[in-house]
C-alpha cells in the first residue's frame, strides 16, 4: 500500500508541475492546432476557409487573437479568446 501511495503522490506532483504548460499554447501551439485542423477538413470546408482567409493559412489565422491582444480596438474579443 505504501508503494501505491508513493506512486499516487509522484503522479500528482508531476501533473501539478506540468499543468502550467497547458494554460497557454503560444504562437507555435496555436499554429500546430490550426494546421491539424486544416488537414482534417474536407475539400468543401477547405474551399470555404480559403474564401474567407484568402492566401492566409489557417495555421497563421489561429494566432490572430494573440496578435491583436494589445490593440485596444479588439478589447471586445478578450472574453472569447
Amino acid at each position: 500500500m505504501a508503494k501505491q501511495s508513493q506512486n499516487l503522490l509522484l503522479s500528482c506532483a508531476l501533473c501539478a508541475v506540468s499543468v502550467s504548460t497547458c494554460f497557454g499554447f503560444g504562437a507555435d501551439g496555436h499554429m500546430i492546432v490550426g494546421d491539424i485542423a486544416w488537414h482534417r477538413l474536407n475539400d468543401q470546408a477547405k474551399a470555404a476557409v480559403r474564401e474567407i482567409l484568402g492566401s492566409e493559412t489557417l495555421a497563421y489565422a489561429a494566432t490572430w487573437a494573440d496578435r491583436v491582444r494589445s490593440d485596444e480596438d479588439y478589447d471586445w474579443i478578450k472574453p472569447y479568446h
